[in-house]
């Protein structure tokens, strides 16, 4: 395993939140004296286990609010993990949100020294590299220009173009190959290519299916919080777009509904997010109907390892 760059076991990240506006004055006193909010749990992720390898590229795919962004800042160590454990071995570069440490009171050269130090780069390294980000850019006649004046295009091209400076060994990427025109948004995906050709690793999360069929040499479909599947990028976009993209609630209530009475009947307990996703899948596919579900879970080893 020493070509395991990164590492997840059993992780959960929880969010405490507030879920009542304190509507009267007997209300805010309670909490007040008690110092504490009206709150309720969220599990943005549960139970998240997998592994990367050196130079391998990871595509993370799932509907809004599947835990994508949260999943991200995790390996990013910006969040630390409610549960379970999180290794990585080098420079990690997280591409979330390009220009996040801009200050618009500064000039584009004022901002590519700032940022490129926040992003680790050497003080005389970066100050060396000026022409060449201004002119990847295509930002030479604003060097001087505050960017509060800046476009938003303008603006991502020259978080990008400081950004591909800092040589990272693991790079962590939310949708940023989408920046700027088309033009550029072909210059960032050719630049992307060549980090890629580095051995670099790299977590990926996009909409765009097509990138995770040609970039990626493994996927991750990410489910209510859960992994719902990993493998290759074939299957596990042709489980989002069987699945998720054709339910428009996510998940079917009826067939839901109708599995878990088995589920209990069978083995006793409700279904989990995986197993559910797997039977509705198998069942849209074709594979299986809904008549199937008793003889799969009275063959399953769950079922085997309780009856004998």
């Amino acid at each position: 395993m020493s070509d395991v760059v990164i590492e997840l076991k059993n992780i959960y990240k929880t969010f405490k939140l507030n879920y009542k506006e304190k509507t009267t004055v007997y209300e805010t006193l309670v909490t007040t004296v008690k110092k504490k909010s009206p709150s309720q749990t969220f599990n943005a992720l549960s139970n998240i286990s997998f592994s990367v390898k050196k130079g391998e590229m990871l595509g993370i795919i799932g509907h809004n609010g599947s835990g994508k962004s949260t999943l991200l800042k995790v390996i990013c160590h910006i969040l630390p993990p409610s549960q379970g454990s999180i290794k990585t071995k080098g420079k990690i570069i997280p591409f979330l949100q390009l220009g996040s440490g801009f200050n618009g009171d500064l000039t584009a050269i004022e901002n590519i020294k700032m940022y490129g130090m926040i992003l680790g780069i050497q003080k005389n390294k970066i100050a060396k590299k000026i022409p060449e980000i201004l002119e990847y850019a295509e930002l030479e006649s604003f060097k001087d220009t505050k960017v509060k004046h800046f476009s938003s295009g303008m603006f991502a091209r020259l978080a990008f173009a400081t950004a591909i400076q800092s040589e990272p060994d693991i790079l962590v990427i939310d949708e940023t190959l989408s920046v700027g025109d088309l033009a550029f948004q072909q210059k960032s995906f050719n630049t992307f290519l060549d980090i890629k050709k580095q051995n670099t690793t790299i977590i990926y999360v996009t909409h765009n299916l097509d990138d995770v069929l040609r970039l990626c040499d493994r996927a991750i479909l990410l489910y209510k919080g859960f992994v719902g599947d990993v493998g290759d990028p074939k299957l596990i976009v042709d489980k989002y777009k069987t699945v998720v993209e054709k339910s428009p609630d996510y998940i079917e209530e009826s067939l839901a509904k109708e599995i878990g009475v088995y589920y209990q009947k069978i083995l006793k307990r409700p279904p989990d997010v995986i197993g559910m996703l797997d039977h509705f899948y198998r069942i849209k596919k074709g594979e299986i109907s809904l008549n199937d579900i008793p003889s799969i879970l009275k063959n399953s080893e769950e079922y085997v390892s309780i009856h004998g």
